[in-house]
């Protein structure tokens, strides 16, 4: 299926990111950051937008607005779907029999279960996949660390190693302890690597969004770090839906690419899960649409909805699977093989077969899955048509997904406005709000 990914070079979808402006810290008022609007001029009027004075004279434009002034942008009866991820407290530093540190950051739970809301509520043992920095870290190594409040001490031992990656049990003997209790007394907020200084006790509430509530991910959906009960208060005046989905966010999405052909780089994999409520909601819009926006806050919002589209395709095709993350897997080349060789059906159609297949053949009220979906120039947008971002890292799969939705001009048009226009980019930084 590789040959069918689009021949593209990411030197032609960098940029340049001066070190200073990568936001360290938030904002002090989560709303309060910029927000750069982009989208086409005929679309701009059919949804009635108020002309702004600094609209250029492009069919493409650009305006800078608040993102308290997101409310006044989206169309009545849209629909707004979010990543309800909660960020785990993944860091943590034990020590050595030996005396010395390491550091072992946890990724995915293996044991008893790989949901990681089932892990986290392990009583006594649970296995997970990790990283590692220290030294002298092999197999059968095992390290120990208190709560601070001396009342568990947590076990860890290496069952496997990999390179960095290791596989650990982790064990405890305080029966009233689950683990994410332990974790949340005892980690730290895993910042990603280019907010370049140590967690703090702010972290713990800023880097997550007011709406968490899904323990899983090791990065924060960014996007949503902007809302607050008040502008979701204005959104439901205007009639907008809001609903949730969630796909927990692995360390991959900070990879770079680093291979020649972009085509080579191996897509990180994401667990996701999406209620059978959500899915007839989705379906119900999309075959009312009209005029009205369907909105992902965020690349992962975005990802998990268009992986939907794919999956659908895959049950028509006659696909059998289990509710389980590991079964329902979309590789990242497959969108690409079915674009260029099936005659597709039509978004609402592909989401009637998982509707169908959730209630008819497995009877059950939630879609479990794994996706490796590599958005790049060339993909086609079959659910999402309004996207609100942060601004990404250059050399990174973000950028070249940025770049599929709004076009290779187009986006170098609107990073370069927000360097000229003191935007402040990454995870803490200012938004976008993009219409495709």
């Amino acid at each position: 299926m590789k040959e069918f990914f689009p021949n593209i070079f990411l030197e032609d979808y960098n940029y340049e990111l001066p070190k200073e402006r990568i936001a360290l810290y938030p904002l002090p008022e989560r709303s309060s950051s910029k927000l750069l609007v982009a989208g086409n001029k005929t679309l701009f009027t059919s949804l009635s937008l108020k002309r702004e004075e600094n609209f250029k004279d492009s069919d493409f434009l650009i305006f800078h607005k608040n993102f308290k002034d997101l409310p006044d942008l989206i169309p009545e009866n849209s629909i707004i779907f979010i990543n309800d991820t909660k960020v785990i407290p993944a860091r943590l530093l034990f020590k050595k029999a030996t005396g010395g540190l390491v550091e072992i950051f946890c990724l995915e739970p293996i044991f008893p279960s790989t949901d990681p809301l089932i892990a986290l509520q392990s009583e006594n043992k649970t296995i997970w996949k990790c990283l590692y920095s220290g030294r002298k870290v092999k197999e059968g190594t095992s390290f120990e660390l208190k709560t601070d409040d001396l009342s568990t001490t947590v076990n860890a031992v290496v069952l496997n190693k990999e390179g960095k990656e290791l596989v650990v049990e982790f064990s405890w003997k305080n029966e009233r302890e689950k683990f994410i209790n332990i974790i949340n007394k005892i980690g730290n907020i895993p910042l990603p690597p280019y907010i370049n200084r140590n967690s703090e006790e702010n972290d713990y509430k800023t880097y997550q969004t007011v709406y968490a509530n899904s323990d899983g991910s090791v990065a924060s959906p960014t996007a949503g770090l902007h809302f607050t009960e008040s502008i979701f208060d204005e959104l439901a005046a205007k009639k907008v839906k809001i609903d949730k989905l969630t796909l927990h966010i692995g360390l991959g999405t900070f990879s770079p690419i680093e291979t020649e052909n972009i085509a080579e780089h191996n897509m990180h994999s994401e667990i996701f899960s999406v209620n059978l409520e959500t899915l007839k909601s989705l379906y119900n819009f999309l075959i009312n649409k009209g005029n009205k926006r369907l909105v992902a806050v965020g690349t992962t919002s975005l990802r998990t909805l268009e992986t939907l589209y794919w999956m659908g395709i895959k049950i028509g095709k006659g696909r059998k699977f289990k509710n389980d993350f590991n079964d329902l897997v979309l590789n990242q080349y497959e969108p690409y093989f079915f674009q260029k060789t099936e005659d597709l059906p039509s978004p609402s159609q592909s989401i009637k077969s998982l509707i169908d297949y959730l209630e008819n053949e497995l009877k059950t009220n939630k879609l479990y899955g794994r996706t490796e979906l590599f958005i790049v120039p060339g993909y086609e947008f079959k659910i999402v048509d309004t996207l609100i971002t942060n601004f990404h890292l250059p050399g990174s799969t973000l950028i070249l997904l940025v770049a599929a939705f709004v076009g290779k001009e187009n986006f170098h048009k609107i990073y370069n406005e927000a360097l000229e226009n003191d935007y402040r980019f990454l995870s803490y930084g200012d938004s976008s709000l993009l219409f495709r």
